[in-house]
């Protein structure tokens, strides 16, 4: 009887040991399967509730290729698994602004009001006079040099001319001049200009708009006195933009073409020395007979 009850026991015992081997073995692949499948199309379910957009990748199709079993996937009908993840989990397209590079505002339409980005504006200025031997053909000289550097006759009298060169050509018309013969005097200026051109620019802008603006009220003007006003007031804006505008025009001329006065005086060679050569500014001296000075001898 015993021995019938050790059996028993022993049996029970075996199965129950296997029955616990089985429960901890390894999912066979079919169970793996099914499981990878059920997880996938929780993903998909999910992925669907969560954005309208997304849909599922297509399955890739099978191509046999004699041997071979190839893969191909449609690009046009692929969908990745970054599409399948909501927006915010995208890594690779939603890239965070840079803090260390802001956004550029805007660059806003120039205002009539802001002072206007313009080049150096320089007036040049010269006054020469040359000893030559003989005037009339130093000044036909410089008069062909003028007109080959592109410049014009200002004014010509007995005395002296007055010639427009362009500026970038200033100094090369002087130093040409200044080879016919010797200098007696020689003056050069320049002014700059540049902040006069710009500020008189910024009231002609503002000026410009108050007209626009003048008369767009006079169109909307009802009574008499109202249009009597605001036409004054055009009157006078208009004649401060006229004014304003020759006074450009102007500064613009003298900046473009330097203005040079030119005046060749005649130079004796050899001859004794006369009060008339005497270059002095005191009328007496001239008096004195240089060749009497000693007592008339030589």
């Amino acid at each position: 009887m015993k021995h019938s009850l050790w059996v028993l026991a022993l049996s029970l015992l075996s199965l129950g040991c296997a029955a616990r081997k089985e429960m901890s073995a390894p999912m066979s692949a079919p169970g793996r399967e099914y499981e990878r499948n059920q997880h996938y199309s929780r993903m998909a379910a999910e992925s669907t509730s969560s954005s309208a957009d997304y849909s599922p990748a297509p399955a890739p199709v099978m191509v046999s290729t004699g041997g071979s079993t190839e893969k191909k996937e449609y690009a046009d009908e692929e969908v990745s698994a970054d599409k399948m993840r909501p927006t915010d989990d995208r890594g690779p397209e939603s890239t965070p602004a840079d803090p260390a590079k802001p956004e550029t505002p805007a660059q806003p339409n120039p205002s009539p009001t802001v002072r206007p980005s313009i080049a150096r504006m320089i007036i040049y200025a010269a006054r020469l006079v040359v000893n030559v031997l003989e005037p009339d053909k130093s000044m036909e000289a410089a008069l062909a040099l003028m007109t080959k550097m592109g410049g014009f006759l200002s004014q010509r009298n007995n005395l002296y001319i007055e010639i427009r060169v362009p500026s970038a050509l200033f100094f090369d018309y002087v130093r040409e001049v200044e080879k016919m013969g010797i200098v007696v005097q020689r003056t050069i200026s320049s002014e700059d200009v540049t902040e006069q051109f710009a500020d008189l620019t910024l009231r002609l802008g503002n000026l410009k708009v108050m007209r626009t603006r003048l008369i767009a009220l006079l169109e909307l003007a009802k009574t008499v006195e109202d249009r009597l006003a605001i036409e004054r007031e055009l009157s006078r804006v208009n004649g401060e933009i006229d004014a304003i505008s020759g006074r450009l025009r102007m500064l613009q001329n003298l900046v473009d073409f330097a203005t040079i006065q030119l005046q060749f005086v005649p130079r004796q060679e050899g001859g004794p020395v006369t009060p008339e050569k005497l270059a002095t500014p005191v009328w007496w001296v001239k008096s004195f007979d240089v060749s009497n000075l000693f007592g008339g001898q030589r």
